[in-house]
């Protein structure tokens, strides 16, 4: 008789010590961050940055205790942890007018207060003020809510229309194909700040954030459609040679339910991860 072998499990108590020392750490972390940035401020700013990043360094170290002692050691906080940045980030974009923020934009308001201010976490104004005293947390925040609606727009655009025409053409090939390897060489061929200040030039001056991520969205959409579509094509190509595309037109099945059922969640995969890196490009 062949004995399987288990995977030795951890005990309660075990993971309760483990997580137990997590918080521990975690608390010790966050103490030594707090009086680095509150109590410190005559301390030599080497040693501070120094105390800053080892701080961090335990509070990761910590929540990651306390997160794979209950989700086990599979759990990835790294992975977690941007999630929740990307969280608190875009819900600081949607709710900046409800934020207690300083003021960002009147300079009327904000006349008789002193410009340049120093960052300070624990004042009105944690990433201090510009020279006309306008806070710039503030202005950060709102102006990551007027890129991220750009770069949202633009890259749906993007996907859609150049993971569509990118399947055509890599489906049906011919004189298809070659006019989409033409138009898309045509335009990456062009420099991406050339060519986002001619459709500037052409689509005129936005005024309101709507305008702006309508604009400027169409703008980005046209600079990152091409990279779409040859990513688009190139799969589409690599899938329709596969045996499931094979049988199914052997089948008798239409072109469009071919694209439609077999390509397009073979190919919508490798096309949205790249929409990510696409993103984080567009914001740039």
């Amino acid at each position: 008789m062949i004995e399987t072998p288990t995977t030795p499990t951890t005990s309660v108590p075990s993971r309760l010590r483990r997580a137990a020392m997590g918080v521990l750490i975690s608390i010790g972390a966050i103490s030594v961050l707090w009086v680095n940035l509150s109590a410190l401020q005559g301390m030599n700013g080497i040693l501070r940055v120094a105390l800053v990043l080892a701080s961090i360094a335990l509070l990761h170290y910590g929540i990651k205790c306390v997160a794979r002692a209950f989700a086990g050691p599979a759990f990835d906080i790294g992975f977690w942890l941007c999630v929740l940045w990307l969280l608190v980030l875009g819900a600081a974009a949607l709710l900046a007018d409800i934020l207690p923020l300083g003021e960002y934009r009147d300079t009327s308001k904000t006349i008789m207060l002193i410009g340049n201010a120093t960052p300070d976490l624990f004042s009105s104004h944690p990433l201090g003020t510009n020279n006309f005293a306008l806070d710039l947390l503030a202005r950060a925040i709102y102006g990551a809510r007027a890129s991220l609606l750009t770069v949202s727009f633009a890259v749906a655009v993007s996907v859609v229309v150049g993971g569509f025409i990118g399947m055509v053409s890599g489906y049906y090939r011919g004189w298809t194909d070659s006019t989409t390897s033409i138009l898309t060489s045509a335009v990456l061929s062009i420099p991406p700040v050339v060519l986002l200040v001619a459709l500037a030039t052409v689509l005129g001056t936005p005024t309101t954030i709507t305008e702006s991520a309508l604009k400027n969205g169409i703008a980005l959409a046209v600079v990152g459609t091409p990279a779409i579509i040859r990513l688009s094509r190139a799969n589409t190509m690599v899938f329709t040679q596969r045996e499931f595309v094979l049988a199914s037109r052997s089948m008798g099945a239409s072109s469009l339910r071919v694209l439609r059922k077999e390509l397009l969640p073979n190919v919508i995969l490798p096309v949205l991860s790249y929409a990510f890196i696409l993103f984080a490009l567009l914001v740039v």
